[in-house]
């Protein structure tokens, strides 16, 4: 895990605290719920959030439910490995969704509602974490070992930064430049 700035969406890891990234984890589902509802302004025919949202753009890429889904996924799956590291001696974990979690994106509300639940569940876990337990280590199936504080930062980047590719294929949706 890169400890810099992330060259496409800017997100340093450096400038977020436990503290931060509780408040981060639960902005996310209120934060990806307004993108879709957002008026839009314009005279004509638009297509309805619901369908926008489902749509993949035309030069390829996720669409917003995937994009969504995917932070859902990620966010659990973050909060269990915070977990496991918190309370065992180097741990097996997971960190990254699978593309189940994208394929199985069908419906806005119930992703939407994964995600209230996975970013509220990372909040909690990462409250619970001591200052002095942020080092602590698992393990990932490569074989390469994360602390919690990796963990933490991987799961707030990847939902900074697929909130940023959501605004964007929205935008390139409607028109507009992203």
């Amino acid at each position: 895990m890169d400890p810099g700035p992330c060259p496409a969406c800017g997100f340093d890891p450096r400038t977020v605290s436990p503290a931060d990234a509780a408040v981060a984890a639960r902005s996310y589902p209120r934060r990806f719920r307004a993108l879709p509802l957002r008026p839009e302004g314009d005279e004509g025919e638009e297509p309805t959030p619901e369908d926008l949202v489902r749509r993949r753009p035309p030069e390829g890429g996720w669409s917003a439910l995937e994009h969504t889904a995917w932070v859902a996924a990620v966010l659990s799956r973050a909060a269990d490995a915070l977990e496991a590291i918190r309370v065992r001696e180097r741990p097996q974990v997971e960190i990254s969704a699978g593309e189940e979690a994208v394929a199985s994106a069908t419906e806005l509300a119930p992703v939407l509602e994964r995600l209230g639940t996975a970013a509220e569940g990372l909040a909690q876990t990462i409250s619970r974490v001591d200052a002095r337990d942020w080092t602590r280590r698992g393990r990932l199936a490569d074989g390469r070992e994360v602390t919690a504080l990796e963990v933490m930062h991987h799961a707030v980047h990847e939902g900074f930064h697929h909130l940023r590719e959501t605004e964007q294929v929205l935008a390139r949706l409607r028109g507009r430049p992203g």
